[in-house]
């Protein structure tokens, strides 16, 4: 999952989608 940012790492995203689920609803 790359989104023009440099490639930040695989588990740097997991873990930000992974609190982004958390706080919705």
């Amino acid at each position: 999952l790359v989104i023009g940012y440099g490639a930040p790492s695989e588990s740097a995203w997991a873990g930000a989608l992974d609190a982004l689920c958390r706080a919705l609803p």
